[in-house]
This record gives C-alpha cells, structure tokens and sequence, in this order.
C-alpha cells in the first residue's frame, strides 16, 4: 500500500528495441551498460557514497560499466566535483552530463545496466519510477518515501553504509536471474503509478477534509 501521494510515470518512459539503444547511445554518446544516477548534484543526494560504492566495486565490472551522473549543479556540489575528480585521476571512468534533455532520458535508461539512488531523503524520487518504466533495475535508499515507490522491484540499501551499495551494485551487474525478474517487477510496478490515480487520491484526500 502507497501512502506517499504517488506521481505518474508519462508514456515515454518504455522500453526501448536494441535497435533503438544503439542508435541513441551513438547520438548521446553515453556508453550501454553504464551504471546511472539521474538528479541535481547536492548533499541530499548521497553521491559521495555512490562513488565511494562504484570505486570498491571489482575492476573488471568498473570496465565495462562507466559511471554516469546525469544531473545539474546543486547546492554545496564542489566537495562532489572533487570526489568525481578523485576517481578520475585513479583512472575510474566517471561520465558527468548536464545536457541531457528530458525527452533524452527514456533512452538513457534504456542505456544503463541500473539506476542507483543512494539519497539520505526524497520526496517522492521520479528516477527510480521512470527506471523501472523504461525496465531498467533499480538500486534506492531504503529511506522516506522510496521503498513505497519501488517496492520489491528493486534492491534497496542503507544510505549511511556504502558496503551495502557496492554489494547492490555487485549483484545488479552480475546477477542475470535477478536481473530478468527485477525487469519483469519494475515493469509491473511502474504500470500502478499514472496520473489518474494521483490526482484521483489528491480528489479523495481534499473531500475528506471538506
């Protein structure tokens, strides 16, 4: 049961052909596979311990799945930089893109191997929503309002513990059968979040007040 007031998933957040993948990584130039966060650079978004999670991960997956950044400046964002840069410099390949236009993101989902948001609070949390449409699997906080959100789709880890996001991470680009079932769950999930039944449940909670 959502107790969060829900948002929408809009219809251009689907599943994309191979075909279509490939062109779009072409186009952005964004490498398939990578392992993705999508939000402003800010405190709240915990991305230090992201990075801190990517780099422990094994050499060998760090190869073949670069870790992207999509997401504008924040508040507080140079202590981020400077870690991003960090990484960088002990040869980590870290992809930071602020271009990315909103009806670009439907195929940068579609791109990555996971959606990771590692935040210490969220509202509601779009990413992880719009992931799970696009069949992407999820790794989220299991804080506020995002276990609510993604359920038993994702895997959810401690936002105060980055051993247990590199363990998250591990298995999302490892583990094939779990993959295959967070795709098929995420899909599921994303289908009870629509507009309609928002504002059907923001209707409900305004009568029962009058």
């Amino acid at each position: 049961k959502i107790s969060v007031q829900p948002h929408g998933v809009d219809a251009q957040y689907q599943p994309m052909s191979a075909e279509a993948i490939a062109a779009a990584s072409e186009r952005l130039g964004i490498p398939a596979g990578c392992v993705l966060f999508v939000g402003t650079l800010e405190p709240r978004k915990n991305i230090p311990a992201l990075l801190d999670a990517y780099a422990a991960l094994p050499a060998e997956l760090r190869t073949h799945h670069p870790l992207l950044l999509v997401g504008r400046h924040g508040w507080l964002v140079d202590d981020i930089l400077r870690g991003i840069d960090r990484l960088r410099a002990t040869g980590h390949t870290v992809i930071h893109r602020a271009d990315i236009a909103d009806t670009d993101l439907p195929a940068v989902y579609n791109l990555a191997a996971a959606l990771v948001l590692p935040s210490f609070y969220e509202g509601f949390g779009m990413p992880p929503l719009e992931a799970m449409a696009c069949g992407t699997p999820v790794i989220a906080s299991d804080n506020s309002a995002l276990p609510e959100v993604v359920g038993d789709a994702g895997l959810l880890i401690d936002a105060h513990d980055p051993a247990t996001l590199t363990t998250a991470l591990e298995r999302a680009l490892t583990d094939a059968d779990w993959r295959a079932t967070a795709r098929e769950r995420g899909l599921e999930r994303a289908k009870l979040f629509t507009w309609e039944r928002s504002a059907q449940i923001a209707l409900a909670a305004y009568e029962s007040v009058l």
